[in-house]
């Protein structure tokens, strides 16, 4: 069920997403205009016809927005979005370089330049918490507090998506006493983490120093943690083998 978060944030989404959409049904690529009900792969597949192809290239990023807003929460929103908004920046740097901005390019600086993607960017910053991160933090915390109960201790993972998945999971789960939480990325990227700070984050949930560790897929392979008792999957899983993987 959508929470008030969710709602708030893809009301803002479908208010700038309309007129693309709209004109896609319209136009009979799409069999709705709701971006609860569209996914981001229909866009993709959408077979278009004329002018319609740059509003089959803008609702497919906004419909982007609408999947990371549902799956990962405000953070994987705003995400996609702010590549929206770096449009016009990246079209300059190509004139600069003399090379063609394509129209679907040209589409979105426009998309970016619009009062209502602007007030859309500032939007989804005050929705609050993702309904599944609230739920997420009540399954965790009455699993620790019967293993407490029990007098036991207990470790659980937490595999997401996306690297900001992890952030905004770990900062709605460390608001907890009772979860220690440690976050394991990938190397990569100016905001990976290096290889001795990855050693160290094993190390603090192996010796329990902390209890719950928010991983992206990286830890799926080759990451020996031993027995866990509690493994969540924030998301859906992709394939069969990387289900395997996690457990």
């Amino acid at each position: 069920e959508e929470g008030a978060t969710l709602r708030a944030g893809l009301d803002a989404l479908q208010k700038v997403a309309n007129p693309f959409l709209n004109r896609l049904k319209a136009g009979q690529c799409l069999h709705t205009s709701d971006l609860a009900q569209l996914r981001s792969y229909t866009l993709l597949k959408a077979q278009v016809h004329g002018g319609l192809f740059l509003d089959k290239h803008v609702g497919h990023k906004l419909c982007m927005a609408a999947e990371a807003l549902r799956q990962y929460g405000v953070q994987g929103c705003v995400e996609k979005l702010q590549q929206i908004a770096r449009a016009p920046r990246d079209a300059e740097a190509k004139r600069e370089k003399g090379e063609p901005v394509p129209a679907g390019d040209q589409a979105l600086c426009r998309l970016a330049a619009s009062p209502s993607f602007r007030q859309l960017l500032e939007s989804p910053k005050t929705t609050g918490e993702h309904p599944k991160v609230v739920k997420l933090r009540e399954l965790l915390l009455d699993h620790f507090r019967r293993a407490a109960e029990a007098g036991r201790s207990s470790r659980a993972m937490v595999f997401t998506g996306t690297r900001h998945s992890v952030d905004e999971i770990g900062d709605a789960l460390g608001r907890c006493t009772e979860l220690r939480v440690q976050r394991f990325v990938g190397q990569g990227g100016g905001d990976g983490m290096k290889q001795c700070s990855q050693r160290r984050a094993v190390e603090s949930f192996l010796s329990n120093d902390t209890n719950v560790l928010v991983a992206t897929c990286i830890a799926e392979e080759g990451l020996d943690i031993g027995s866990v008792d509690v493994c969540v999957f924030y998301d859906q899983v992709g394939s069969p083998i990387r289900l395997v993987q996690r457990m």
